[in-house]
């Protein structure tokens, strides 16, 4: 689904001087739809950005159980 990615508040790491922290809101294109907001580091990599280890490590933690289909037996 598309979805709108805002980054605002862009600065260098306190805990790493190589790595970036910034405030980022992913939202739907649908103003009703959900919204999630957290600030992240990322840390470069190969002429680019990476979400750091320790944020990702953050939103996995906070992550909602995922739902699986239910199942029909014999299928």
């Amino acid at each position: 689904a598309p979805m709108k990615v805002d980054v605002r508040d862009v600065a260098w790491s306190d805990r790493d001087p190589a790595d970036v922290v910034a405030n980022v809101n992913v939202s739907s294109p649908n103003p009703r739809g959900p919204k999630f907001a957290f600030p992240m580091e990322f840390a470069p990599i190969q002429g680019g950005w990476q979400l750091s280890a320790r944020t990702a490590n953050v939103l996995l933690a906070y992550s909602p159980p995922v739902a699986l289909p239910a199942t029909t037996p014999g299928r």
